[in-house]
């Protein structure tokens, strides 16, 4: 008897598992709106390459090519003075809201 019902316990959570997996399963929502662009495409293209070509090299849109080097510049203060600057200052909890994460 605990042989069956054990089995029957196993196939309902894995029913219920199953059955869970749909609502996860979503389509492409097309939105038919009106919408009218302000910039054509070539405009667009345009507007970054002359971005680009002013020097800006790096767009939100854009994955780090690894290419870009940040030169550190070397401090003027010692590691003893870096500590003591941070002993003295107030501690405060710096929390940023981000509503993306």
């Amino acid at each position: 008897m605990n042989t069956q019902q054990l089995i029957a316990a196993i196939a309902t959570i894995g029913a219920f598992a199953f059955a869970s997996t749909a609502a996860w399963a979503d389509d492409i929502t097309m939105v038919r709106d009106n919408f009218k662009p302000s910039k054509t495409r070539a405009e667009l293209q345009a507007e970054v390459q002359k971005a680009r070509a002013a020097g800006v090299t790096h767009f939100v849109t854009e994955v780090s090519d690894g290419k870009e080097t940040d030169t550190a510049t070397p401090g003027t203060l010692s590691r003893e003075q870096v500590r003591a600057n941070l002993r003295n200052e107030p501690r405060t909890r710096d929390i940023t809201y981000n509503p993306a994460a």
